[in-house]
């Protein structure tokens, strides 16, 4: 399923702030999918049907959705948002905790050293990472792609690298 695998966007909402998040053109994607499953159910199910309904508001919490990896230089400090926009969890680590980011071009010979890596599905044969390496020798998974997405994600961990000041490392 490589063609449901999306890069992450790159937003720079000022200097010296960067985001990795869920390309607009993916979110309103998969609005348009939802809008027309909810058409195609009301048709054939009629439009006062719950389960209608239920798709209905369900697809609607969906695109109220997020998923983002903020680098702030200003505040130091790497924060990743992700769930409902208005009730969204949120972790941040301080710039000092981080010491490099890396690119791993073939992430699955050491995915087995990260347990969050070894789920299904999680990484796969030929696939690539971007990673931030922490001080204390521990890594964060950023995004892993297929490899021809090599030099995309490469991009993406050196823009990231360069705002923070960060040294980028590729394996």
């Amino acid at each position: 399923m490589i063609f449901l695998t999306f890069l992450p966007a790159l937003v720079r909402r000022r200097p010296g702030r960067v985001e990795l998040t869920v390309p607009a053109l993916v979110r309103g994607g998969y609005l348009a999918l939802g809008a027309a499953f909810v058409f195609l159910m009301s048709r054939s199910l009629g439009g006062s049907n719950p389960i209608t309904w239920l798709f209905t508001v369900i697809i609607a919490l969906a695109s109220l959705s997020e998923d983002r990896w903020i680098f702030d230089a200003e505040s130091r400090e790497m924060r990743r948002r992700f769930g409902l926009l208005l009730a969204a969890k949120s972790w941040a680590l301080d710039m000092d905790g981080i010491s490099s980011f890396e690119l791993d071009s073939d992430a699955w010979e050491t995915a087995s050293a990260d347990p969050t890596e070894t789920l299904p599905g999680a990484m796969r044969k030929g696939w690539c990472a971007l990673r931030v390496i922490l001080s204390d020798g521990r890594s964060v998974m950023l995004s892993a792609q297929p490899g021809k997405r090599l030099a995309a994600l490469r991009n993406l961990g050196l823009a990231v690298a360069e705002t923070l000041g960060k040294p980028f490392e590729e394996n």
